[in-house]
């Protein structure tokens, strides 16, 4: 997209279409001047949440190559403020996944806040950006992802927060208990994200979920991985020949009539 970024974000802010308006969001992304940094703050100080959303999504990742993030310092004060005061769920979706984004830990408190929030979707996007802001032994945030992990009424938060725990560097009693009671989740996915947590920390307790995967293979590309770096993790060859096996067969298999 080569025109100027003031006629992207006016054109982002009438996107009839999540695809069009992300595709936007990305070349403001690739930009990633001063300017863009600008129109971006002014967004997020607007009057609609349309524009507040918009100037938090580009804040999110504006001129991030690899590990470089230009405007970080700018961005945290605005991003972090917005976490304090921000009323509508769906900006403060967006403002949390950018605090994420931006992994930098004095967004911990704004995001840890934002974990107990009445709405499922905030909670779930608190739940995707804590691991990136909280230390990995940090008792408080750990919590909070547990919390999230054992709600029984929204999958995909309970997902989320269980691969956020299962990536954590920290081996405690506390996560290994809140991975091993999601080990026999309803969902095959969370429970194998609970699964790779556990062998990560040489629990064999994990092993149960590739058990159960292989008596009947979901068919999901992920969930085979998981299982697959679930059984290297536990170091069982054998176990892994048959979970390799078992996405062999899953593909052969001919479509239903």
């Amino acid at each position: 997209m080569t025109m100027p970024f003031e006629e992207l974000i006016s054109r982002a802010l009438v996107s009839d279409t999540d695809d069009e308006r992300w595709e936007i969001v990305a070349a403001l992304h690739r930009r990633g001047d001063a300017g863009i940094f600008e129109a971006a703050a002014r967004l997020c100080a607007g009057d609609l949440s349309g524009e507040r959303e918009l100037g938090a999504d580009v804040l999110a990742q504006l001129g991030h190559r690899g590990d470089a993030k230009p405007f970080l310092d700018r961005s945290l004060p605005i991003l972090r403020e917005m976490a304090r005061r921000e009323c509508d769920p769906k900006v403060l979706r967006s403002v949390l996944f950018a605090l994420g984004h931006l992994g930098d830990g004095r967004a911990l408190p704004e995001v840890l806040n934002s974990a107990g929030h009445s709405h499922n979707g905030v909670r779930y996007a608190a739940a995707w950006s804590l691991p990136n802001v909280m230390r990995t032994d940090d008792a408080e945030a750990v919590a909070a992802l547990v919390r999230i992990s054992r709600e029984t009424d929204d999958d995909e938060n309970r997902e989320c927060a269980t691969t956020g725990l299962a990536g954590l560097d920290a081996d405690d009693t506390a996560i290994r208990e809140a991975l091993s009671v999601r080990l026999d989740d309803a969902v095959v996915v969370v429970a194998a994200e609970a699964a790779y947590g556990l062998a990560r920390r040489g629990d064999r307790r994990a092993e149960r979920v590739v058990r159960r995967y292989l008596a009947a293979p979901d068919g999901n590309d992920y969930t085979c991985s998981l299982m697959e770096w679930t059984a290297e993790e536990l170091g069982d060859a054998e176990l892994l020949t048959q979970v390799r096996a078992s996405r062999v067969s899953v593909c052969a298999e001919p479509p239903a009539c």
